[in-house]
Parts: structure tokens; sequence; C-alpha cells
């Protein structure tokens, strides 16, 4: 059928733009040929939050953040996120994870709550499998130490 990719309003950082095309090219090809719409966002509000990237397809909604960074970084689910020693930022939240979990709950909010103004179908369908994605823009490599179980 189709892919579309609409970004509503130019990053505020060269980075970031360079990553949504970058992000742009390789879901469009994979996404293009398929049978199904596929549809990607860009740096657009969805209730209060602000989202790099929101990507729709049937059956998937996926909330995508975009972070300039690589190498092996370090993470936990409530502290800190770093790559090298550097300090990984979640916007105004500890970390990228709750950053991510932050937009995947507001996006989940909004479309409940314009399903049920608009009195669409939509509203029994099961938003809570949203997904969320932290992308880097180099390669990266996840570290960290799981207790042995001694």
């Amino acid at each position: 059928m189709s892919f579309e990719c609409f970004l509503v309003n130019e990053f505020d950082h060269k980075h970031e733009n360079e990553m949504f095309l970058g992000l742009f090219e390789k879901l469009s090809e994979t996404f293009s040929e398929v049978d199904q719409h596929c549809l990607l966002m860009g740096n657009i509000i969805v209730g209060r939050n602000e989202l790099d990237a929101l990507f729709v397809k049937p059956g998937a909604v996926s909330v995508v953040e975009l972070k300039s960074g690589g190498g092996r970084f370090e993470f936990s689910e409530n502290g800190h996120w770093t790559i090298e020693g550097r300090r990984i930022r979640g916007g105004n939240k500890a970390n990228p994870f709750l950053q991510v979990r932050s937009n995947k709950f507001e996006t989940l909010s909004w479309f409940e709550g314009f399903s049920r103004e608009k009195n669409l179908l939509l509203r029994d369908l099961n938003w809570g499998h949203i997904s969320g994605y932290v992308v880097f823009d180099r390669p990266s490599q996840l570290f960290r130490e799981l207790p042995d179980g001694n």
C-alpha cells in the first residue's frame, strides 16, 4: 500500500534531523512495499509530551526517542544511563527508559481519549501494547552486570 512520513517541525538540533531522516530511510526500505498503510511522524506533541517520532501501522504503535551517542553504555530502569562515563539524559526524566515510558503512556491516554471522544471502534483495541524504542546514532553495546545467583 504505502508508507508516509511527516515531520511536523524541524528539530532544534542538526543531529536530530539527520537521525530522523535515517529512521525514515530504514523504515521506508522495510515498509514501502508491504501490503498495509504505515505512517511515521516526527517531532510531534501528543498530549503533554514531545515525541521524537511515532510510528503507526496496522496492529502496532511505537514511540521512538532519538539519542546522540554510541559505545558501551550502562543502564538501569530508574537510575542514570551513561555511555563511557557521559550521562545520557531522558529529556526531563532521569533516563531515556523513563522518557519513553512517559511518552508511551501519554500516547496511550491520547488514543483512548480520542477514540472515546469520536466514538470510534478504536476503544476496543488494546493500546497497552504500544512499544517504545531508544535509537542511538552510533553503534552501541549494552553493559550491565547482573547478579551471578550466589
